[in-house]
């Protein structure tokens, strides 16, 4: 019996190959065609949907009885600049068809984002990277010592006893945020870097041009 999966749509190939890749709750990164056809053209990165798998083409899986449950949306602060970035990211470290229930948590967690934003605005590039931290243990990169407080900070970002409407929890948060300087901040970023350029496809990441101007300097995605 076909059991309903869930998954957020992370690449599009389009019109040059007439499938999508995304990340199933539970077989991880997948490539897909749907059934029928046409429904591809309405899929776009960003999109939740929920799907039944019917059948294999070699290791791209065939799906159908597809709704579009929801997606990221671009917001003042956290545009879809940066969600496709984590995207990215996702498309290139995950190997496909291996269970990954942890980033699609993960991914899921992202959504929360936006609900954050508002109460947090001036922590904004500080939350990115600290979501972006904890996507990288996830593929298997540890951060040294200075570094893994971030870790813990993401728990308490996406904490579900969070309360939004809870005055004093947000001011907790603001003082943890606050703490860091701008000299944490480089350290973490180098870090992160760092893993990025250990991927032996760095060359091919597109959003990698997000993060710079058109001087070459460091921008806030």
């Amino acid at each position: 019996m076909q059991e309903e999966e869930f998954g957020f749509i992370i690449k599009r190939f389009l019109p040059q190959k007439q499938k999508i890749s995304l990340i199933s709750q539970n077989s991880g990164k997948i490539e897909i065609v749907t059934k029928p056809p046409t429904k591809i053209l309405q899929l776009w990165p960003g999109m939740i949907i929920s799907f039944m798998q019917i059948s294999n083409i070699s290791s791209i899986k065939i799906i159908d009885k597809i709704n579009i449950i929801s997606f990221f949306e671009n917001s003042e602060n956290f545009n879809m600049n940066w969600f496709h970035h984590i995207f990215e990211l996702c498309y290139y470290f995950i190997p496909l068809d291996n269970p990954c229930e942890e980033v699609f948590v993960f991914l899921n967690n992202c959504l929360a984002i936006n609900y954050l934003e508002p109460l947090l605005q001036q922590h904004t590039y500080l939350i990115k990277k600290i979501y972006e931290t904890k996507l990288l243990e996830l593929f298997g990169f540890y951060p040294d010592q200075p570094n893994c407080c971030y870790l813990k900070l993401y728990d308490d970002l996406t904490s579900s006893s969070i309360d939004i409407k809870d005055q004093a929890q947000v001011e907790s948060l603001k003082i943890k945020l606050n703490k860091i300087n701008n000299q944490d901040i480089k350290k973490l970023e180098t870090w992160i870097n760092n893993c990025l350029k250990s991927h032996p496809c760095f060359r091919l990441f597109k959003t990698i041009s997000f993060y710079r101007d058109k001087n070459g300097k460091q921008k806030n995605i």
